[in-house]
């Protein structure tokens, strides 16, 4: 059974547990997460294995692509910035970002290239 390594604040034990449980019944081969809240890392917790034959244990170094995970963050970014008045998205993404314009892109508004779904 894979081994869940590192530091959980027990406010958060849950993700372990959770993670735990994925590894268990193999639901993931491997993972990491790591959250720091106000500077301080709250939760910094690897398992598993990296590679299929489950014979290279993940460390706490081990280094993976995290695929499409900026586009959540992105999108809630922008929600929060257009909430606080902040960003149009009607406005050419030019007026906030001159260099994105360049190339024939001047006229492209923010709403063309963000959506939430």
């Amino acid at each position: 059974m894979a081994k869940t390594n590192g530091y959980c604040d027990p406010t958060f034990s849950s993700v372990r547990e959770a993670l735990e449980q994925q590894l268990k019944q193999e639901t993931e081969l491997g993972a990491s997460i790591c959250v720091n809240i106000d500077g301080k890392n709250v939760i910094d917790l690897w398992g598993g294995y990296t590679d299929v034959a489950r014979s290279r244990p993940w460390k706490e170094y081990t280094v993976t692509v995290a695929w499409s995970c900026s586009k959540v963050v992105t999108s809630l970014a922008v929600v929060i910035l257009i909430d606080r008045g902040l960003l149009d998205p009607n406005e050419k993404v030019s007026t906030y970002w001159p260099e994105f314009g360049i190339n024939g892109k001047v006229n492209i508004k923010v709403s063309w290239i963000w959506t939430t779904a």
